[in-house]
């Protein structure tokens, strides 16, 4: 990763995502420490990103500190139950597989898509009344699209 340009987005990137699994910032910027101590100086992004996750799932558990401002459609990510935000974080905005995600979490296949449906209802209860200038948070796995949009649905008819 010799790109300078590079190398800030890929930690910014990995710093965003261990803020929102963690929902503390000194664990976030523990984190990206902990991934750029594991995989510098010959890993590329991906190495970063990745091992920043471990540490974020590893080191969270305590309370969610706010330090850092959020879009409003993100807030409620932080008011998650924590195994619940970590199953959301990783399968709806990052997009993980269902496989890595059971892995990295040590759960059960169930026990991450009914976290991931729990999450969902409850960050769709949550969203501010006034969204005219917001955006929607989409999965970034195509196959979760339908089922996101169904439980979106589902939620608002709640």
């Amino acid at each position: 990763m010799n790109d300078p340009g590079n190398w800030a987005g890929a930690v910014r990137r990995a710093f965003q995502t261990a803020f929102l699994l963690s929902g503390n910032m000194a664990v976030a910027e523990a984190a990206v420490i902990d991934g750029i101590d594991a995989c510098c100086p010959d890993s590329d992004a991906d190495g970063l990103f990745s091992e920043t996750v471990k540490s974020a799932i590893r080191r969270s558990g305590g309370p969610s500190i706010p330090g850092m401002a959020l879009p409003a459609e993100l807030s409620p990510v932080l008011m998650l139950d924590r195994t619940v935000r970590h199953c959301f974080v990783m399968r709806v905005l990052v997009g993980y597989g269902l496989q890595e995600c059971c892995r990295l979490l040590r759960l059960s296949a169930d026990e991450v898509e009914e976290a991931v449906a729990r999450s969902i209802r409850e960050v769709s209860r949550r969203q501010p009344a006034d969204q005219s200038n917001s955006t929607t948070i989409l999965p970034a796995e195509p196959a979760a699209t339908a089922k996101y949009a169904a439980s979106t649905s589902a939620a608002e008819n709640l």
